[in-house]
């Protein structure tokens, strides 16, 4: 297939691309999964956001209705006002009573004319009326118009039969006490009294009538307000002037039962009738469209480079690969990282046996040529014109593995808190013995890397001992590693078996106490017996009560001190026998017993040595209710510099130190909630902090409720405990 390729020469780029759509092919695949992802996003996208516009325009829409509505109902009271006001108006004037109205009969002329100038008081009706009772139970009417009328005629006017006279009546009466209405035939008559005065010993009352057809109330409420007639129900005082012709699952309501009321029906907005018109379909459709074009090309131009690469690579990993393009890459990609890995792995490896080849050249000899250059070549780099060595070994080296000791050597060069550069080598496979490079500035610093180096394995399961070489410039090497490898062994003839130079500060008895409990922290029963039978044979040498007590007493202390130290817990019959009050043989006998299990626990604690990572992490568990804590008591606890424990807490958590804290004592906080007995400040307290308010705001500010809230949480979760499944324990660091 290359050699077809290359000799018919590269075809143009469509003619590539109908090839590859007529074969099978995975861009059609590829294609598929795009269109799918892309719809699924889109049809999210345009879910949370159409419903959230469509949501938007609903709530637009029904506030718009209610004022409209709002409006109407004001304009419609406002209407009633004016009425009300206009039978006062004519109340008050003598023109408009009953008696001038009998006086003569031209008087009719006047009261007809005197009514034109109120004709615009009712705006929302096209005429009003003055009616006086006269003989045999009719009315004299008067319209704002200026004409006058008979009482049947005026009825016929608005479609009032004589089967409603009696209802007529009945309102005519009512009215004269205050203002009311009836709905007669699609007409609501207002009626309002026009009364006498209170000295006139005739009765001169009249009524004002205010026909207002339902047509009238439809117009007005347009004219007010803008809102349409089929979608709102008009009451007033109960009755139904008006039915909506347009029914919603969703009204509002302006106005009250009491008086006026309209109800709105909200036809709610949805995308169907968004896209009703043409135009929007249109739209909406090429919106689609583009869509689907912009996935085709978008997937063709991802693919094609994957085509290009597989082509390329194809040759030179066989015709073994499957069809699928995907695969072929995915193929050749765990070929080329498994190819890596093992490259990396190589070259790892004898960089790593190089620098510690030329390191230990460099503690042989001193006089090889250009040490630089070869410590460079190895990337090994001393930029600090001091040097000294510091040699450590483990105390019992049958009990430390390989795999340890290159731990323990990755380890080292954290300790450096300052400008110092530390750098380790096994230089002994045989008991183990590290040699550690100490590239100084100032001669100093050696006091502060000691020390740091101390701490620092003092946290670790294996005792190990250190020694240090005189501070040398770079010619000196040797001389400071011979140096330090003769105290070494000085120091650990002095710590197994004791020298004469010990001998002489303290009694041979209070060597042979700190002799048995070394053996026994280094987990050597067979030594350790031997030593308390030695122990037992010195203090018989020498006996009295009062050397006996002390040495029962030196014993014990011991003792105890180190089931402290390896978390051994004494019984209660043991603590019993060993008591100062016992003699001196039960004590023997209790302790034959007892040391071989305090060995066998200090093996069982001896774990692989663990990354400086983790010692930090566990020392960080172990202390974070402390109130003083912080990087530079860290720092100072393990013997390592201030910006490595910055770095290491990110490195570990992903999060910065006080991040960590807070979350700790944040989660110790929530298990002392459910104890109820427990006070806010005793809690605050307990996890670190010196002020309960300050302890509430970081509680809230981490979980978003405050811990009163939390523990009623936790209380009110207490009465389906037995319905719901038990929760998991929290962990207990991070």
């Amino acid at each position: 297939m290359v050699h077809k390729w290359q000799a018919t020469g590269a075809p143009s780029e469509m003619n590539n691309l109908i090839g590859i759509l007529r074969r099978k092919s995975a861009y059609w695949g590829y294609v598929a999964i795009c269109l799918i992802l892309f719809t699924i996003t889109f049809a999210v996208l345009g879910l949370v956001l159409g419903s959230s516009y469509l949501r938007s325009l609903n709530e637009a829409k029904t506030e718009s209705l209610y004022n409209q509505a709002e409006h109407a109902v004001e304009s419609l009271y406002t209407q009633e006002k004016s009425m009300h006001e206009l039978s006062m108006k004519l109340s008050v004037q003598n023109v408009f009573r009953r008696s001038f109205l009998l006086a003569q009969s031209y008087n009719r002329i006047v009261i007809a004319d005197a009514l034109r100038q109120y004709a615009s008081y009712c705006a929302i009706a096209d005429e009003f009326a003055l009616v006086f009772p006269v003989e045999d139970g009719q009315y004299m009417v008067f319209l704002s118009s200026g004409q006058t009328t008979d009482w049947p005629l005026f009825l016929s006017r608005y479609d009032i039969g004589a089967q409603d006279l009696q209802t007529l009546d009945e309102l005519l009466q009512k009215s004269s006490g205050g203002g009311q209405a009836l709905l007669l035939s699609q007409t609501l008559l207002f009626s309002y009294p026009v009364h006498t005065l209170p000295n006139s010993e005739a009765d001169d009352s009249g009524f004002l009538l205010v026909p207002v057809q339902t047509d009238a109330f439809s117009r007005w409420i347009y004219q007010t307000s803008a809102l349409q007639t089929e979608l709102y129900s008009l009451d007033y005082h109960g009755i139904r002037l008006m039915e909506a012709a347009v029914q919603s699952s969703h009204s509002v309501s302006a106005g009250d039962g009491e008086g006026w009321r309209i109800d709105v029906n909200v036809p709610p907005v949805s995308l169907l009738s968004l896209l009703s018109s043409p135009e929007s379909l249109l739209w909406f459709c090429g919106c689609i469209v583009l869509l689907v074009l912009f996935v085709f090309l978008l997937a063709w131009q991802c693919y094609r480079p994957l085509r290009e690469l597989t082509r390329e690579y194809q040759g030179h990993l066989g015709d073994s690969l499957p069809e699928n393009e995907f695969t072929q890459l995915r193929s050749m990609i765990a070929r080329f990282q498994e190819k890596n890995e093992t490259l990396m792995e190589a070259v790892e490896t004898r960089d790593m046996e190089l620098r510690d080849y030329t390191l230990l050249m460099l503690l042989n000899n001193s006089d090889m040529p250009a040490p630089s250059k070869e410590l460079a070549r190895v990337n090994v780099r001393f930029p600090h014109p001091l040097f000294s060595i510091l040699m450590i070994a483990p105390v019992t080296a049958d009990e430390i593995t390989g795999e340890d000791i290159s731990t323990l050597i990755r380890n080292i060069p954290d300790l450096s808190g300052g400008e110092e550069i530390l750098c380790a080598v096994e230089c002994d496979r045989a008991s183990h013995a590290l040699a550690v490079f100490c590239n100084l500035i100032k001669k100093e610093q050696l006091a502060g890397v000691i020390r740091q180096l101390h701490i620092f394995l003092n946290h670790l399961p294996v005792r190990f001992l250190i020694a240090d070489g005189p501070i040398t410039e770079f010619s000196g090497i040797s001389a400071s590693y011979l140096a330090a490898m003769s105290k070494l062994k000085l120091v650990a003839d002095a710590q197994t078996s004791g020298s004469p130079e010990t001998e002489s500060q303290g009694s041979e008895l209070q060597q042979t106490a700190n002799k048995l409990f070394f053996q026994i922290e280094c987990g050597d029963s067979r030594k350790a017996l031997e030593l308390l039978e030695q122990y037992m044979e010195l203090a018989k040498e020498n006996s009295s009560a009062l050397a006996d007590r002390y040495n029962m007493m030196l014993l014990i202390s011991g003792i105890y001190r180190l089931c402290a130290e390896l978390n051994y817990t004494l019984a209660e019959a043991q603590l019993g026998t060993l008591l100062p009050s016992r003699s001196l043989s039960t004590i023997h006998q209790e302790l034959i017993r007892l040391i071989p299990e305090l060995c066998g626990s200090a093996r069982q604690s001896r774990q692989v040595i663990m990354p400086t990572g983790q010692i930090v992490m566990q020392y960080l568990n172990d202390h974070f209710c402390d109130y003083d804590i912080s990087a530079q008591s860290i720092s100072d606890a393990l013997g390592i510099g201030i910006n490595r424990t910055y770095a290491i807490i990110r490195e570990q958590t992903g999060h910065s130190l006080k991040t960590v804290l807070t979350q700790l004592r944040v989660q110790r906080a929530k298990q002392l909630l459910d104890n109820c007995s427990l006070s806010m400040a005793e809690i605050a307290e307990a996890v670190g902090y010196s002020s309960s308010s300050y302890f509430s705001k970081v509680f809230k500010a981490s979980t978003g409720q405050s811990p009163d809230a939390y523990r009623r949480s936790i209380a009110s979760g207490r009465v389906h405990e037995s319905e719901e499944p038990e929760m998991e324990e929290q962990q207990g660091g991070l």
